[in-house]
């Protein structure tokens, strides 16, 4: 349903009368609202909440302060050069570009993120990134994302 605003009001977003609000004015001057729904949870829900939490809980927090240094580099280097200029704020932060690179490498390589962990990241050939060193540098290239500026050749 589209929904048209009085012209003194900025933004909304939220749920009212049962409608739930959503506003992207920023990214495309759009504003809409539709009936609350609570979706039911599918095992393909729990498959990717497990897929998370194993990225977050086993790789993430386990991380070295240098390996997530190179991965908000390489973040910035990406909303510069593969966002839309005309927007103001950033559609990545590290932790999604970790998401981004790891869900790509184990669609290549049939990997259940399910399982991963810092051992199981790199090191071996049954890992994530097979025989290769965890850099950032490795993952992006294992991830088949862009150079974004040759970022990848600096690492």
């Amino acid at each position: 349903m589209k929904v048209y605003l009085s012209s003194w009001i900025k933004r909304v977003n939220g749920y009212l009368d049962g409608l739930v609000i959503y506003a992207y004015p920023e990214m495309h001057g759009v504003y809409y609202a539709r009936n609350y729904v609570k979706s039911p949870l599918t095992a393909h829900n729990h498959y990717y909440g497990d897929c998370f939490r194993a990225i977050i809980n086993n790789l993430w927090k386990a991380a070295s302060p240098g390996f997530k240094q190179d991965l908000k580099d390489y973040t910035k280097a990406w909303n510069k050069t593969q966002c839309s200029q005309d927007l103001n704020k950033h559609h990545y932060n590290s932790l999604n570009i970790l998401i981004k690179a790891c869900f790509s490498i184990a669609r290549q390589n049939d990997f259940d993120l399910r399982t991963l962990n810092k051992s199981n990241f790199s090191g071996s050939p049954t890992s994530l990134l097979g025989n290769q060193e965890p850099t950032v540098g490795n993952l992006v290239k294992a991830a088949m994302l862009p150079d974004c500026g040759s970022f990848c050749s600096k690492m």
